[in-house]
């Protein structure tokens, strides 16, 4: 499956998760050079959140189809498509509604309440980050990642050229980046002529074959997102917990950190994306032996590039030019050699949970889930809130992460055998 996977246009998918993060990348590093790493921080923590909210359809709706429609006839997978579409916009209708009712409430967001239109320019980013997620799946099952990745070009052109090209102010920086990366999604996703033309072209299913497909979804899905979920607060949830505790300039050093090691994460995610189909089509006609096989030799490559980064990271650092391209680079010195770790053991992480994923085996991945980010959070309360260090939080996340890899390593046989 790797070679496969690396002499076909599977390798687009990688390329496609590549440029996406640089994008984010490149604006989030103009950002922190433009208005200093507070701004930075505040813009760090919404991202968090609409990356949850992203997260939370692509497990529940968006993952869903794409396990459900791999190598399924095509007046299915375009049904199924245009339905996962048309139950995205309404479920997402109702929170944005929640969501503006809360913006109403005086003093009812801490660090944002001269900030409230950001969030509503970030609520709309929002919406389009799941879209856009949702068109790359559907681009994927189809087997037609070079569709995904010319939007992805678009996306990136737009967004690098309208952060050049105006002015970010301080008074108005997260407003103003968010409504450039809002424009350059429309038209990404207004190029995605495959996933457009399905939309107008698929047959509609019944408002009752349609609630069916939800209740289909939310099946597998709910525990799904109860694993995201868990995932979420066990990593990501370390940005909204220093916000409460430090405030923004010690999210923004942590988040410099963590910008240091984007790339990681890139790759990681690209794989899987590509990989994540043809998985469960090997599940499907040989077995979880066939899957195990196929995630041990992606996991070795992805671990080879991801320690060949580092070590190019670690010459950039003594060098000292990394002091020359990041401001307040120093500050984030520990958090970037703590994460740095962390983000490795994450890798790990994500692969061995790929073999359960294609097995639909959600419920086992929550309840494993659930108890690593316990203890993970037992870990922040022992260790942060006895020393008052920021550093122990991702030492937490590590313990926890670690915890998870030996729960997910000891029942791997009997769990596949299931």
């Amino acid at each position: 499956m790797l070679k496969a996977l690396l002499f076909s246009k599977q390798i687009l998918s990688v390329a496609d998760q590549i440029l996406l993060s640089l994008a984010n990348l490149v604006a989030s590093y103009l950002l922190l050079t433009a208005v200093g790493v507070e701004i930075f921080g505040l813009y760090s923590f919404l991202m968090v959140v609409c990356n949850l909210i992203s997260g939370s359809f692509g497990s529940t709706l968006h993952g869903q189809m794409t396990l459900r429609i791999a190598g399924k006839r095509e007046r299915i997978i375009q049904a199924s498509f245009l339905s996962t579409f048309l139950l995205y916009v309404c479920i997402f209708g109702m929170f944005a509604a929640l969501v503006a009712m809360a913006l109403a409430i005086p003093h009812a967001i801490p660090y944002f309440e001269g900030n409230k239109r950001a969030i509503a320019a970030a609520g709309v980013f929002a919406f389009l980050l799941s879209l856009f997620d949702l068109f790359r799946k559907y681009a994927y099952v189809k087997a037609r990642q070079d569709i995904s990745l010319m939007s992805t070009v678009v996306y990136f052109v737009l967004l690098i050229s309208g952060m050049l090209l105006v002015e970010l102010e301080e008074s108005s920086a997260l407003w103003t980046i968010f409504i450039i990366f809002c424009v350059s999604k429309t038209v990404a996703l207004s190029v995605n002529y495959l996933c457009i033309a399905a939309l107008f072209t698929a047959r509609r299913m019944s408002l009752s074959a349609r609630m069916r497909l939800l209740a289909t979804y939310w099946s597998q899905g709910q525990f799904s997102f109860l694993g995201m979920l868990t995932s979420w607060v066990q990593n990501q949830g370390i940005t909204p917990f220093l916000m409460v505790v430090a405030g923004p300039l010690i999210v923004g050093y942590f988040n410099l950190a963590r910008l240091l090691t984007v790339p990681v994460t890139v790759v990681n995610t690209g794989l899987i994306n590509a990989a994540l189909p043809r998985l469960r089509e090997t599940f499907n006609k040989e077995g979880l032996e066939a899957v195990a096989r196929n995630v041990s030799a992606l996991t070795q490559v992805n671990m080879g590039l991801s320690a060949l980064y580092f070590t190019t990271l670690a010459v950039c650092h003594y060098t000292g030019l990394l002091d020359r391209i990041f401001p307040d680079y120093q500050n984030a010195v520990v958090f970037l050699l703590l994460w740095s770790v962390v983000a490795m053991t994450l890798l790990y992480r994500s692969w061995l949970t790929q073999q359960y994923a294609v097995a639909m085996k959600f419920r086992f991945l929550l309840m494993v889930g659930i108890v690593s980010a316990t203890i993970t959070y037992v870990f922040i309360a022992l260790l942060y809130f006895t020393t008052q260090n920021y550093y122990m939080v991702p030492v937490a996340v590590w313990l926890g992460e670690t915890v998870l890899i030996i729960m997910l390593m000891r029942q791997r046989s009997r769990v596949l055998v299931v």
